[in-house]
C-alpha cells in the first residue's frame, strides 16, 4: 500500500468503522525518518493512544517527503499469525478510518475520517501484477506473466536458484547455508527442513544488538525480514527503528520435505543496523527456528555456530590441527569411555585373582585420563566461541559441556583417590581405614562410568547422528556382555570343579622351599619361628591345604596378609569372623575366590597331632557326602548355650589323645542344605565334655580324694569306659544376628549338617613349653582351653599321687600321658570375664584345678575371674576391668605368651590394653 500523510507529525489508518478494538497502522516522522508501528486501539468510546502490537507485521518499502507531507510505501501480509491483526480480503471493499496528528502527542488528533478501500483492484496495480494491494511493483499478489515468479511481492523474471560453492552446516542435515560474493553483493542460499520460520544473526553471541535475517513461511511463499535482535524478545524490523529492509529474495523453492530460498544484500549498507559483509571474516552466528508459527517461542531450537565467511566459492576446510582435535576427540573418547573403561572395570571387578589386576586397572584409566585431558582441553579451545554463548546452544550441546566438565573433575578425583588406595592396599603397612576411601573411589568410579556412557551417547547424537542406531545396538550388546560376565562371576564359576594346581614360584629352589615349609608346618614348628624363618613367603592354611599367596594382591589390601600370614584362615574366608585387629566386618568370599585359591596350593596340612577322627575302612564317598553328620542330642548348659552332639556312622571319635599339641583345634559346621544363607563357622574341640571323659575325670578325682584326702587304700582304679565314641560334641552359644550358624542351629529342627575338621594350629603348645602363659578370655572364648584345663587337672593329680603315694599309684591315672616331661617349667594364668558363673562354661574344671594348685602348693595354674553381675566372694574373683592398669599390676611375671580369645570387640580392646601396658605384640596370640 502507499499512503501520503499531509502532516509533519503522524497519521494512521485503521481497519473497521470504529477506533475501538481496531487494527491500526501508524506512521510518524521522527528525526527525519519515517517510522511505522502496528497497533491495536483500546476498547473505549473515546479515542485513546493505541497499544503497540507485540508482533510488528508492517514493513516500509520506500519513503519520500516534502516540506508539508511524507509518502510511505509499505507492505503487510494478508493474513498474519497475530490474532490482533485484521485479515485482508482481496478484491473486497473494506471500511477504514484515518487520523492525522497535529503534534507529537499520539493521544490527540487534528483530523479524523472514514473511507472505503478495495484491496487488489487491478486498475492500481503495477504492470507486472495481475492483482495487487497497491500500485508498487512490490505489492503484487499475482503475476501478469506466467513466466515470472512471485517472490515477496515482486514478480521476478527469473527464479535464481544457482548454488554457491562455499557452505556451512548450521544444523547437520537440517539447515545448510551456501554463500558467495561479488563486488557489490553477498548472496546466500538457505536449505531448511519444513518449519514456520528460521532466523540467523550475524557476528554476535547474544540476541541483543545482533543484525538478523529472518524467513517466514506463508502458504507456498517465503517472506524475508531484515531485523535487529533484542534480548529475550521478538527482534525489531529495521524499518521500525529507522533502518531499511535490505535483504531481497531472488529465488525460492518450497516442497513438503525441503525449503530453499536465495537472497542477496549489499556488502555494506548505509543502514547502521546491518552487518558489514565486506570484511569477509569468520564470525559467530546465532540461529533459531520454530515450528508453531509464533516468533515468540522457539523453546530450545536455537544455538550458535561459527560461520567461515572468509571462504568464497569453496567449502571450509579445517586445518590439520582442527581435524586432529575433532577426530581425536570423537574416536578416542568413544574407544576410551565406550570400551576401554569397561575393560579396566572388568579387571578390577572380575579379575582380582590376576596378580597385577590393580596395576592394569590403574594403568588403563591413567592412560585414557591423560588423553582425555589433552583432547578435551583442545576441543574446549577450538570451540571456545561456542562455549561463550552456551546459553544459546541446543540442550544436547549444553548437556555435553556440563557432562564434560563433571568428567574432568571426576577423573582428577578418581586418579588421586586411586593412587592413595592402590599404594595403601599394596603396602603391608596399610590400614583398614582405607576402606572408607576405597568405597568413595568405587562409588565415584561407577558414577563416572555412567556419566561417561551418557556423554558418549550425547556426542554421537550431536556429531554422528546417522550412526546412532548402530551405537545403541553396541550399547545393548555391551550391557548384555556385562550381565553375562556378572552371572558367570557369581554363579557359573561356582559350578566349575576345583582344580588343585601345584603352584610354583620363579626361583629355581622353589620346590625345596615349599618342601621344607610344608614339612615344618606339619612338624608343629611354632608360628613365630615359622614367620621368622620364612619372611618373604606369605603362606596361609585353609582347612587341610597350604597355599602361597606371596605375589597375590589382595583386593582388601596387603596389610590383611600381615594379620593372617601362617594362620588357618577358614573362619575369615567363609565370613564367620572378622580378621583380628582390623576394623571391618566379616566378609564371605565368592565361589570365584574359593576356586582361585586352589591354584596357589603348595602342600597338605596333615594335622596329625590331632587324630580325633577315626575311620576303620576307606570310605568310597565323595568329599561332601562323607562329612554329613546328624544332630542327635542337645543338652542345655546355660540360658543361652547348649552342648550339641553329632553322629556319623562312618566315623568314630577317639576319647584319648596323647600330648598337648592338639589343644584348641576346631571343626567347621554348616547346614547341609541348598539355598540356606548361613555362614560356616568354626567350633572348638572340647573332648573333656564328652560323657566318657566326664566319667573318667570323675573317677580320677574320686580316686585322688580317697587316697590323699580320705586316706582310703581300697578303691577301684580309674578306667576309661571306651577308647572310641560314636558322637562328637560342641558347645554353641546362641547369637541373634542374621545369617548366623548358632542362631540357625538353636532355632531350627534341621538334623543334617556338614562337619569337617579338625583344623587350625590350636594353642601351639609343646611339652617343652616354658615360662608363664596368660589366658585372657570372655564368654565362649574359654572353650579352646577346656581340654588344657582337663590335662592340667590330671597332671596335678598325677604329680601329687606320685609324691604322696608312689609311682605305681600315680600310674593308675596316667593313661599313657607323659606328665613328667610336660610343662615342667610352665605356669598358666587365667584372666576370665563373664556375666555370671553360668556363662563360664567349664567353671568346675577351672575351679578344681585352682583349688588343687592352691591346696598343695603347685604353681602350675592361677586365675582371676570377673563376673559382671556378681560381687567378688572368692579369692580369685576381682571387680576391676581388664584395662591397662589392671595388666600393669597383674602381669607379675614376664609373659612368654598371652592368649586372647573372645568376641571380636573384646579381643580388639584387650589386645590394645596389653600393648598399652607394655606387652610386646609378638607375645600376643589371638585364638
Amino acid at each position: 500500500m502507499q499512503i501520503t500523510c499531509v502532516t509533519q507529525f503522524w497519521c494512521l489508518i485503521g481497519f473497521g468503522l470504529s477506533y475501538s478494538n481496531s487494527d491500526m497502522i501508524r506512521f510518524n516522522l521522527l528525526n527525519g525518518y519515517v517510522q511505522v508501528q502496528d497497533l491495536l486501539s483500546q476498547p473505549s468510546s473515546v479515542f485513546m493512544t493505541p497499544q503497540i502490537d507485540q508482533f510488528q507485521d508492517v514493513q516500509i518499502i520506500s519513503v519520500s517527503q516534502s516540506s508539508s507531507s511524507f509518502t510511505a510505501i509499505f507492505q503487510r501480509r494478508i493474513k498474519t499469525y497475530d490474532l490482533t491483526d485484521r485479515t485482508i480480503n482481496v478484491y473486497e471493499t473494506t471500511p477504514m478510518i484515518y487520523m492525522l496528528g497535529g503534534s507529537q502527542d499520539f493521544s490527540n488528533y487534528s483530523q479524523y475520517g472514514m473511507f472505503n478501500y478495495t484491496f487488489g483492484q487491478s486498475s492500481t496495480c503495477h504492470y507486472t501484477c495481475a492483482s495487487c494491494i497497491g500500485p508498487s511493483a512490490q505489492q503484487c499478489t499475482q503475476c501478469q506473466d506466467s513466466s515470472r515468479v512471485l517472490i515477496d511481492g515482486y514478480c521476478y523474471q527469473y527464479n535464481n536458484m544457482s548454488y554457491p560453492k562455499a557452505y556451512e552446516n548450521i544444523i547437520s542435515n537440517q539447515f545448510v547455508l551456501y554463500w558467495t560474493y561479488d563486488s557489490t553483493y553477498v548472496y546466500m542460499l538457505f536449505e531448511m527442513i519444513p518449519c514456520s520460520w528460521f532466523g540467523l544473526g550475524f557476528d554476535g553471541t547474544q540476541m541483543n544488538g545482533t543484525d538478523m535475517i529472518l524467513f517466514e513461511v506463508v502458504g507456498n511463499q517465503m517472506i524475508v525480514h531484515d531485523m535487529q535482535g533484542q534480548s529475550n524478545k521478538v527482534p525489531n524490523d529495521d524499518t521500525m527503528i529507522g533502518g531499511h529492509q535490505d535483504w531481497q529474495i531472488i529465488g525460492q523453492k518450497i516442497s513438503s520435505t525441503l525449503l530453499q530460498v536465495k537472497v542477496k544484500r549489499k556488502l555494506k549498507n548505509q543502514d547502521s543496523y546491518d552487518y558489514d559483509f565486506s570484511q569477509r571474516k569468520d564470525i559467530n552466528a546465532l540461529y533459531a527456528y520454530g515450528t508453531n508459527g509464533s516468533l515468540m517461542y522457539h523453546y530450545a531450537s536455537r544455538g550458535i555456530i561459527q560461520l567461515h565467511l572468509s571462504q568464497d566459492d569453496t567449502q571450509y576446510n579445517w586445518s590439520a590441527w582442527q581435524s586432529l582435535v575433532f577426530r581425536g576427540h570423537s574416536i578416542l573418547m568413544f574407544l576410551f569411555w565406550g570400551l576401554l573403561s569397561d575393560i579396566g572395570i572388568f579387571f578390577a571387578r572380575q579379575l582380582k585373582s590376576y596378580p597385577k589386576y590393580a596395576k592394569v586397572h590403574g594403568t588403563i584409566f591413567l592412560f585414557q585420563a591423560l588423553f582425555t585431558y589433552v583432547f578435551v582441553f583442545a576441543m574446549i579451545i577450538q570451540q571456545q566461541q561456542v562455549i561463550q554463548a552456551l546459553g544459546y546452544q541446543k540442550p544436547q550441546i549444553i548437556a555435553h559441556f556440563i557432562c564434560g566438565v563433571y568428567i574432568l573433575i571426576a577423573i582428577s578425583l578418581q586418579l588421586y583417590l586411586g593412587f592413595i588406595v592402590k599404594n595403601n592396599l599394596e603396602s603391608r603397612r596399610g590400614s583398614e581405614r582405607i576402606f572408607n576411601l576405597k568405597l568413595i573411589h568405587k562409588i565415584s568410579g561407577y558414577s563416572l562410568y555412567i556419566v561417561t556412557k551418557v556423554q558418549v551417547a550425547i556426542g554421537m547424537y550431536i556429531y554422528q547422528y546417522n550412526l546412532l542406531f548402530w551405537f545403541y545396538a553396541y550399547y545393548l550388546l555391551l550391557i548384555l556382555i556385562k550381565i553375562i560376565a556378572e552371572l558367570l562371576y557369581y554363579f557359573e564359576i561356582s559350578l566349575l570343579p576345583r582344580k588343585r594346581i601345584q603352584y610354583q614360584l620363579l626361583q629355581t629352589d622353589a620346590t625345596d622351599i615349599y618342601k621344607g615349609l610344608v614339612e615344618r608346618i606339619n612338624s608343629n614348628v611354632p608360628y613365630q619361628k615359622m614367620i621368622k624363618d620364612y619372611p618373604r613367603t606369605t603362606y596361609v592354611v585353609l582347612r587341610e591345604a597350604i597355599y602361597d599367596v606371596s605375589d597375590f594382591n589382595h583386593p582388601g589390601g596387603q596389610f590383611i596378609f600381615q594379620q593372617i600370614k601362617g594362620r588357618e584362615i577358614g573362619r575369615y574366608f567363609y565370613g564367620g569372623y572378622p580378621v583380628q585387629r582390623l576394623k571391618f566386618n566379616p566378609h564371605t568370599h565368592s565361589s570365584f575366590a574359593i576356586n582361585y585359591i586352589e591354584t596357589r596350593y603348595i602342600g597338605d596340612f596333615k594335622n596329625e597331632s590331632c587324630p580325633i577322627i577315626y575311620k576303620e575302612e576307606i570310605i568310597k564317598l565323595d568329599d561332601i557326602e562323607k562329612h554329613i553328620w546328624s544332630l542327635v542330642e542337645q543338652r542345655k548348659l546355660s540360658s543361652n548355650a547348649k552342648l550339641f552332639t553329632f553322629q556319623n556312622s562312618r566315623f568314630k571319635i577317639r576319647q584319648k589323645l596323647l600330648g598337648v599339641q592338639w589343644f584348641g583345634r576346631y571343626f567347621y559346621i554348616k547346614p547341609f542344605a541348598a539355598g540356606v544363607d548361613v555362614q560356616e563357622r568354626p567350633y572348638s574341640v572340647v573332648l573333656c565334655l564328652s560323657q566318657n571323659n566326664i566319667e573318667l575325670r570323675k573317677q580320677i578325682i574320686e580316686y585322688f580324694k580317697a587316697l590323699v584326702v580320705d586316706g582310703t587304700s581300697h578303691i577301684e582304679k580309674p578306667k576309661l569306659l571306651d577308647h572310641f565314641d560314636k558322637t562328637l560334641s560342641f558347645v554353641i552359644k546362641l547369637h541373634t544376628f542374621s545369617h548366623n550358624m548358632s542362631r540357625f542351629i538353636h532355632k531350627t529342627t534341621r538334623k543334617r549338617y556338614e562337619v569337617t575338621g579338625p583344623y587350625g594350629f590350636g594353642l601351639e603348645l609343646t611339652k617343652e613349653a616354658e615360662g608363664v602363659h596368660y589366658i585372657v578370655c570372655n564368654g565362649t572364648g574359654v572353650l579352646p582351653f577346656l581340654d588344657l584345663f582337663d590335662f592340667l587337672i590330671k597332671k596335678t593329680i598325677y604329680t601329687i599321687l606320685q609324691q604322696k603315694c608312689g609311682q605305681d599309684v600315680a600310674n593308675n591315672v596316667k593313661f599313657d600321658q607323659d606328665f613328667e616331661n610336660t610343662f615342667v617349667h610352665t605356669k598358666f594364668v587365667l584372666f576370665g570375664a563373664f556375666k555370671n558363673i553360668e556363662q563360664f562354661y567349664g567353671y568346675p574344671l577351672a575351679l578344681d584345678l585352682y583349688y588343687l594348685c592352691q591346696e598343695y602348693g603347685y604353681s602350675l595354674f592361677d586365675m582371676k575371674l570377673r563376673f559382671s553381675t556378681l560381687k567378688p566372694s572368692q579369692p580369685f574373683e576381682v571387680s576391676e576391668k581388664f584395662d591397662r592398669e589392671f595388666f600393669k599390676t597383674s602381669l607379675v611375671f614376664e609373659p612368654r605368651k598371652i592368649y586372647v580369645c573372645g568376641s571380636p570387640m573384646f579381643e580388639e580392646q584387650i589386645t590394645q590394653n596389653l600393648i598399652d601396658a607394655g606387652v610386646n605384640h609378638k607375645n600376643i596370640s589371638q585364638i
